[in-house]
């Protein structure tokens, strides 16, 4: 008969190996969950709301230190730095005159995305902008601006015809040098910039366009 461990009798040392060959496996749980709540807290702690997605479609992709500043924007707005963020995504490559396999998939899924409201600002070369806002996929600005404003806009307004109705309607702003985009070196001479159908933050969004084309400095 195995004689019982008498935990008095041993040293520190003793008890210690002795508790681990033991228990060695319960320990362990109980430490993997303790860093599984720990993770998990700084993950909520850390995570900043997304109040503003901007897609830039065909972009040239920016580093990490060069990313634009939103503080104005955020203060303009009344936004939590601390805890709200713009988000820039300029990661969607799409060329319209391919039939390869990964540029359909990055297409499909931009879609995807702006359908599920996960897109509020999108800017694009002509070709591709022109594409979305005939499928549906960009707002039609006179429901974000007044006919006065949009007269103003006129010269620079580029409208599309939508596939299903043919109706004509302004879908974005055309952007190009001492622009936002272009000044930020997204683009090289321009860009449309309309805001998403599908979006979530409808108010956000508008303030965001707005925002962008003040600082785009057109006439």
């Amino acid at each position: 008969m195995e004689k019982k461990a008498d935990l008095k009798t041993m040293t520190w040392k003793q008890r210690i190996g002795f508790v681990w060959d033991y228990y060695r496996l319960v320990i362990l749980a109980v430490v993997a969950v303790i860093i599984l709540i720990g993770m998990t807290v700084y993950h909520y702690m850390t995570t900043k709301e997304d109040i503003s997605q901007i897609v830039l479609v065909n972009a040239k992709s920016m580093p990490a230190d060069e990313e634009p500043d939103f503080s104005e924007f955020m203060e303009q707005y009344g936004y939590d730095t601390a805890a709200q963020e713009v988000v820039v995504n300029d990661a969607y490559y799409v060329d319209l005159t391919s039939t390869d396999t990964s540029n359909l998939y990055s297409y499909q899924s931009l879609q995807t995305v702006i359908a599920g409201g996960g897109v509020d600002v999108l800017g694009a070369d002509e070709m591709v902008f022109e594409n979305l806002a005939q499928s549906g996929a960009i707002a039609d600005l006179t429901q974000y601006f007044s006919k006065d404003e949009l007269e103003q806009l006129k010269d620079y307004i580029f409208y599309v015809e939508d596939k299903d109705t043919g109706d004509t309607f302004a879908a974005g702003i055309r952007l190009g040098a001492g622009s936002w985009p272009v000044e930020h070196g997204y683009y090289e001479k321009e860009c449309i910039l309309g805001i998403a159908l599908g979006s979530e933050h409808k108010e956000a969004a508008e303030q965001m366009f707005r925002y962008l084309l003040e600082k785009s400095n057109l006439d």
